[in-house]
């Protein structure tokens, strides 16, 4: 078999995990490429606000705070009850018990973090956050350890099929790629130790939606490349996949100002910033610049605390309490979005902890003065329904009809036509503010291959496929948690593992 390059390891993936492994494995001496199939490394870390949580930071022990893995577990239980059946308790364990000296190795590379920030229902606060964001934090700093330590970034090259071994063992890796007068043409990667699957989910599937998550087909995906690949490879060499109908939301999200995957509006919004806030340095420019490019996720509490949400037509179109319908409801609304409404009342106590309106990058949460004045393009307030509507470009009087029967249904003057039953306040007190526009999007899907604790692709009855590992959401299979932080606190510490043991086989 003719290769077009040779390598200890190839990671099929240049995200958050692709990016931990390939440092991992270098760090060990081997030799290593990265396949990404975009024009630049980070996939859905890249999007990601930046919060890790882990349990037993030196961060957290400077701030005084006593802690533990196993504590932690506890508590990762009380996010979602109902899905704990999903999850394997030593993948787990073996996880959290390796977080934080995760997030230790990481500081010793470059990230700054600042925290740790609370969360209920987690007894302590362990919520760190990487400075600014995640596409700063983790991708810059794993992308240039990765190049200084002599990994070879291929972009551009998507995979299509693992090379096998007349054994089994899997040895390498076939891409797809373009030459220089753009013609496609393939290309065939050797891994002498193995090949680490870190491409992502596949909320951006057509046919994998299709086949595990029918209900939410119609649903866009935040990442647009989280195209399944990984789990298409490790399936068609053998591996058994778990979780495969679990996703993260779909959730309502905030639309970002530009694309943060190709970085395109960015120097005009930091031009813009300069120009707006002299005098003020460059950490407000940057933090401009960071909220205008993530995609921000009202906390349900706001909705709680009676906050509703209204397409294009000035109208409601769903039960904004009851996830996730409402989202799959916004998903066929005009343009696919939807504005979140409230008065001064939630104004002022959605101001101050413990009622933020989202995280953010580098502030950890933000409230509604940091959206007003760091998003002006989807902040919009009126002294008045009617101006306010006159902002957003909808009938004036659809929204004033809306907001009266929602308040009527508050009042229990009438049944709320979309079934909500529970109200905390009417939206009464002027000025009105908004959000938006935002997006029912599905954040990624939790179903992966079985994996180890070495994270070694399983087939159905246990056994490990030989030379094959996987990171991040592809290697999901068999591990369930949820809460602020823990998806990157995975792909990092899955990574880290994964490129650690496959560079391991050269001894």
């Amino acid at each position: 078999m003719e290769w077009t390059a040779e390598a200890d390891v190839v990671i099929v993936g240049g995200g958050g995990a692709g990016l931990a492994a390939a440092v991992a494995a270098a760090s060990e001496g081997a030799r290593v490429i990265v396949l990404e199939k975009a024009a630049a490394c980070g996939g859905t870390t890249a999007l990601a606000i930046g919060s890790m949580t882990v349990a037993g930071s030196s961060m957290q022990r400077q701030a005084g705070i006593e802690d533990s893995p196993a504590a932690h577990d506890e508590d990762i239980a009380k996010f979602a009850p109902h899905l704990e059946g999903r999850n394997t308790p030593e993948l787990r364990r073996a996880f959290l018990e390796q977080a934080a000296e995760t997030f230790e190795w990481l500081r010793e590379l470059g990230v700054p973090f600042r925290g740790p920030s609370p969360e209920p229902p987690n007894r302590v606060p362990r919520m760190h956050n990487a400075i600014p964001d995640a596409r700063h934090g983790y991708i810059r700093v794993l992308h240039d350890a990765a190049r200084r330590l002599g990994a070879s970034l291929r972009l551009g090259r998507r995979a299509g099929r693992l090379l096998r071994s007349e054994a089994g063992d899997v040895v390498g890796v076939e891409a797809d790629c373009a030459d220089p007068e753009g013609h496609p043409r393939g290309e065939r990667f050797a891994a002498r130790c193995g090949v680490i699957l870190a491409a992502g989910d596949f909320s951006a599937d057509p046919i994998l939606k299709a086949t595990h998550l029918q209900r939410f087909a119609h649903v866009e995906a935040i990442n647009p490349n989280s195209t399944g690949d990984g789990h298409r490879l490790g399936m068609e060499a053998g591996a058994a996949a778990r979780n495969m109908d679990v996703l993260d939301g779909p959730q309502t999200r905030f639309v970002p100002r530009w694309s943060p995957l190709s970085g395109a509006g960015e120097p005009a919004a930091r031009a813009a910033a300069q120009e707006t806030t002299p005098g003020h340095g460059d950490a407000k420019i940057d933090l401009e610049v960071n909220l205008g490019c993530a995609w921000l996720r009202p906390e349900p509490a706001l909705f709680e605390a009676g906050a509703i949400l209204v397409n294009r037509a000035g109208e409601r179109f769903g039960n904004e309490l009851k996830h996730p319908d409402i989202e799959v409801a916004m998903a066929r609304q005009p343009g696919k979005v939807a504005f979140v409404l409230f008065d001064a009342k939630l104004v002022e106590q959605f101001s101050r902890w413990p009622h933020c309106v989202c995280t953010a990058p580098n502030i950890a949460y933000a409230f509604v003065e940091d959206l007003r004045r760091h998003r002006p393009d989807f902040t919009a307030q009126g002294p008045s329904l009617e101006m306010l509507a006159a902002r957003l470009g909808c009938p004036a009087e659809a929204l004033v009809a809306t907001v009266a029967a929602y308040n009527d249904a508050v009042a229990g003057r009438a049944a709320d036509r979309h079934g909500r039953q529970s109200f905390a306040a009417p939206l009464a007190t002027p000025p009105f503010t908004s959000l938006g526009p935002a997006k029912g999007v599905i954040g990624t899907t939790k179903g992966g291959l079985l994996v180890n604790t070495t994270m070694q692709v399983l087939r159905g009855d246990g056994r490990a496929i030989p030379g094959l590992y996987a990171a991040g959401n592809n290697g999901m299979g068999g591990i369930y948690f949820a809460g602020h932080g823990l998806a990157i606190a995975w792909a990092m510490t899955s990574g880290r593992i994964a490129g650690r043991q496959a560079a391991l086989r050269r001894t």
